[in-house]
């Protein structure tokens, strides 16, 4: 499931650079700007979609942002092209589902462990019983 749902975070990310390239392009001018998409105008697209901006900064010809979605609390690295505001790249941030399947594993193993200290527990009463 959570797979499924990052996909579709990243789907979304992808309309999410179209619609910052066509907010920034006026009307009849070509697809290629003299200046670069702002990152306040990249900030506010992803206001406005749902997702908060961790982090942004520059790397040559774009922009990378760490961005969490707010309504699920996934996060995703994300690539965009300084000159248009197109999606270049976005994947799930490292660590997220590790994350998640990490904290489920270690609950399964703590119950495991307090059932078999439960047992023990009764079988040393019991045992404790024979022995009078």
């Amino acid at each position: 499931m959570r797979k499924m749902s990052a996909l579709a975070m990243i789907a979304l990310l992808g309309g999410f650079g179209a619609a910052l390239a066509n907010d920034q392009t006026p009307a009849g001018a070509p697809a290629a700007q003299e200046r670069p998409v702002s990152a306040g105008a990249l900030k506010d697209k992803a206001d406005a979609m749902g997702y908060d901006v961790e982090h942004l900064k520059t790397d040559g010809d774009r922009y990378k942002a760490r961005l969490r979605d707010r309504e699920s609390g996934a996060g995703v690295k994300a690539a965009f092209d300084k000159e248009t505001g197109e999606l270049t790249g976005a994947k799930l941030a490292r660590g997220e589902d590790e994350r998640g399947e990490r904290e489920e594993a270690h609950e399964r193993k703590e119950s495991r462990e307090h059932r078999d200290e439960h047992r023990e527990s009764r079988e040393h009463e019991r045992g404790g019983d024979r022995d009078d």
